[in-house]
């Protein structure tokens, strides 16, 4: 009964879209190149207690004032009053003459008359009328009415929230028969994980490289990821791991590695380490620090040991360790491989 509440309450958790401290996405690679993308929340939530208020009923009686209309009639009456005297002006026209070259010339032109008014007294007859007012009284009056009370509750609230969106750019090298990759994206409050499991056949590795930004806004988080991913043949991959390792002697400063077809040179990384007593050299090789020549199956790597150490050991016995390197943090799937370097010793003498 326990077990089956247990799995109710998570149904209607999802049903009602509810976010949880975890969230979990997945999607299924098959060879097409394009985007995909996945997005994920989740909400961690934090007890707060609030003062509320609470509605009950109450009955309270009190006076109320209320109106009733009473109305009367008023008789006829005469109203006068008195005007007081004004004075009222207008403007007429009058004619004004003057000579003009022994003639007579006239022309109206606008005067202004005024009068005094003399005050008098006006009257009207106002006949009798109906006149009504609302008088008040007092009313005593009971009900039932809504009242508050104060009560402290305590409440699920939401302390921070986590917003993820991750997504992914494909492109497979070679043949895209055969190709299914998973991938699963796990939210736990604010951490993200990425697991990534490849089923084809044969095996490709997933080599990627990553643009990702964590944004805090105010409480909320939000994570952005962008892979770009390269799906390539794990065998051509892994084969200069794989297959043996010979080296040349040291004719002139330079010396020549042979290996395995490094099919994926930019997906590879060489390491130089080289002694003779003292560390004479010993870090990773960057593109310009060797040549590489491919051969059918092999791939010789040349370097300038001269140019490297920086001095001439002719004579000298050095002992040289040659490391290939696959990145295991440059693949998504780096769980379905075990060996990602190989280390082999070479001594040689200086000629």
């Amino acid at each position: 009964m326990k077990s089956t509440l247990i799995v109710f309450l998570f149904g209607l958790w999802s049903v009602l879209g509810i976010a949880a401290e975890t969230d979990q996405g997945s999607l299924s690679y098959s060879g097409s190149r394009g985007d995909q993308n996945l997005s994920l929340q989740t909400e961690t939530m934090r007890t707060e207690y609030r003062w509320v208020q609470v509605p009950y009923q109450e009955r309270v009686c009190r006076t109320e004032t209320r109106y009733r209309r009473e109305c009367r009639q008023e008789p006829p009456r005469r109203q006068c009053r008195q005007e007081p005297p004004r004075r009222q002006c207008r403007t007429v026209n009058k004619p004004v003459c003057r000579i003009v070259n022994g003639r007579r010339v006239c022309r109206d032109r606008p005067v202004r008359v005024c009068r005094d008014i003399p005050g008098r007294r006006v009257c009207r007859d106002i006949p009798g009328r109906r006149v009504c007012r609302d008088v008040p009284y007092q009313h005593r009056v009971c009900r039932m009415e809504t009242r508050y009370r104060q009560e402290r509750r305590a409440y699920q609230v939401v302390d921070r929230r986590t917003y993820a969106n991750i997504n992914f750019n494909f492109r497979t090298v070679g043949d895209t028969f055969g190709i299914r990759s998973d991938i699963r994206a796990n939210l736990d409050r604010e951490f993200l994980t990425i697991r990534t499991e490849d089923f084809s056949s044969p095996r490709r590795a997933l080599v990627y490289s990553l643009v990702d930004s964590r944004d805090q806004r105010g409480r909320d988080t939000h994570i952005t990821k962008s892979y770009s991913v390269r799906v390539i043949s794990a065998h051509e991959l892994f084969r200069p791991l794989d297959e043996v390792m010979t080296s040349s002697e040291i004719s002139n400063g330079l010396m020549t590695f042979e290996l395995g077809l490094m099919e994926h040179p930019s997906d590879t990384k060489l390491a130089l380490r080289v002694t003779s007593g003292p560390v004479l050299f010993d870090r990773e090789l960057s593109p310009s620090d060797f040549q590489l020549n491919h051969d059918g199956s092999k791939t010789q790597v040349a370097i300038d040991l001269a140019r490297l150490l920086g001095n001439d050991y002719s004579g000298r016995e050095l002992s040289i360790e040659f490391i290939v390197r696959v990145p295991r943090e440059s693949l998504l799937n780096s769980n379905q491989f075990s060996k990602f370097e190989k280390r082999e010793l070479f001594n040689r003498v200086w000629r």
